[in-house]
């Protein structure tokens, strides 16, 4: 039994191992290509400063722990989103587009698209996949285990609203 559970436990922070190295692909891609938007740089030359920058952080965080480094992490980047979520909105009424349209239109179909590799639009296949929707899966149980690590002494609505 102690063997087997070795090997479990090995494999196991291998697919970690590998989960983090390809989240930390997908985000400097995003990043790279979001800030080359912005700069007109190419995103070629962006990617070793975005990676360094994720490190930094990454690191810096990791050192102070969980109640100082991650927590400041975490709420910093809550704030962001915040930030974000209300500059979407700002956006979306100052144009006049229905924002709660879209959103109810995307739950709507949410399967259809999620599913969709082939077929009317090549851009949506190429972009959004099903390694999307697996990675999430793959991703919910370390995630769940995560938000409950850092949520204790928060509140059901604290969480969720940080969670969302």
């Amino acid at each position: 039994p102690g063997a087997r559970l070795g090997a479990v436990n090995g494999v196991s922070a291998v697919c970690v191992l590998i989960g983090i190295a390809a989240s930390l692909a997908q985000g400097i891609h995003q990043a790279g290509a979001g800030l080359s938007r912005l700069t007109g740089l190419a995103a070629q030359t962006l990617i070793w400063p975005v990676l360094l920058s994720m490190m930094l952080v990454w690191c810096i965080s990791a050192r102070s722990g969980l109640h100082r480094g991650i927590r400041r992490l975490s709420n910093f980047s809550q704030l962001l989103t915040a930030l974000l979520a209300l500059g979407v909105l700002y956006v979306t009424q100052a144009r006049g587009l229905a924002l709660t349209g879209s959103i109810g239109e995307y739950a709507g179909n949410w399967s259809r698209y999620a599913f969709r590799l082939l077929g009317g639009d090549a851009e949506w296949a190429r972009n959004w996949t099903v390694i999307y929707l697996l990675s999430w899966i793959a991703w919910l149980p370390y995630v769940s285990l995560f938000f409950a690590r850092i949520s204790h002494g928060r509140t059901v609505r604290e969480i969720l609203l940080g969670v969302i």
